[in-house]
């Protein structure tokens, strides 16, 4: 579900903390990130900020989500995914 606007970072946060991920702060030169910062999805979320009526800082950052071998690993294992 994405009702929660909170859902994916607090995702991405936990498969970070259970070192089956690696976030860097870089950018992939092949990515368009402009692409998703004017993705529907994402535009939805800021507009649902600005609704509540109070101020959020909503703050956009290049990053880089790369799956390491523990989480390739874990994932062939227990999820039969190859990634």
């Amino acid at each position: 579900s994405i009702a929660d606007p909170f859902l994916i970072s607090t995702s991405i946060i936990n498969l970070q903390r259970l070192g089956l991920i690696t976030v860097k702060e870089a950018n992939i030169v092949s990515e368009n990130y402009q692409e998703l910062k004017n993705h529907p999805f994402t535009l939805a979320r800021i507009t649902m900020f600005e609704g509540y009526g109070r101020q959020f800082d909503v703050k956009m950052e290049e990053h880089a989500i790369i799956v390491n071998n523990f989480g390739k690993q874990f994932a062939r294992v227990c999820l039969s995914k190859d990634v």
